[in-house]
């Protein structure tokens, strides 16, 4: 699924033989647990890691600390980019990140508000399956890994920043596709 005209709902970066990685602007845990259901109902057996950035205010307060485990409930993995305001808060107002994890187990959980750190997290869950996907969630920007993984992992599709499109369409000017059929009738 792929929404036109809607910048981050559901946007499909990379599908390949190995990985599928979708963008989407889900920050409130309903967004979240409707992004992840909806993946998970498409693809019943394919592990899921959600990257869910905690940019957006509301998001990393203890407004939702019960409403995130079933949020994150079809997720196999999930790492939290946490915001850098996070520790400035009283400890009442934010979201006690030891008793998420505990209510998330046995999935693991991992969080940081360092790049470099989340990037290992995820490649390393990429490493380990044969067949994943992977939800780049929230309001801040996940581009930084973006385009790591497009260069790394994007053989197969090509992306543009407005759409993603299948190179097979990116081809259609030069070669002439039978699009119902996906078969390849001849040069233009």
């Amino acid at each position: 699924i792929s929404f036109k005209g809607i910048k981050r709902r559901l946007n499909k970066i990379i599908d390949n033989n190995r990985i599928i990685i979708y963008e989407d602007f889900a920050h409130h845990p309903t967004a979240i647990q409707a992004t992840i259901d909806t993946i998970k109902e498409m693809n019943h057996n394919i592990p899921i890691l959600h990257c869910q950035d905690l940019s957006n205010n509301t998001s990393y307060r203890s407004i939702h600390q019960s409403k995130y485990p079933d949020a994150l409930k079809n997720a196999d993995e999930i790492v939290f980019k946490m915001n850098p305001r996070y520790d400035k808060l009283p400890e009442i107002n934010r979201l006690n990140l030891y008793n998420l994890n505990l209510s998330l187990s046995p999935r693991l959980f991992y969080y940081s508000d360092k790049n470099e750190l989340i990037k290992e997290k995820i490649f390393s869950f990429i490493d380990k399956n044969k067949k994943c996907i992977i939800i780049l969630s929230g309001t801040g920007n996940f581009q930084f890994l973006k385009e790591e993984l497009i260069k790394q992992y994007n053989k197969e599709w090509a992306v543009d920043e407005k759409r993603t499109l299948k190179r097979r369409h990116l081809l259609f000017y030069l070669k002439i596709y039978d699009l119902d059929s996906n078969t390849f009738i001849g040069n233009v």
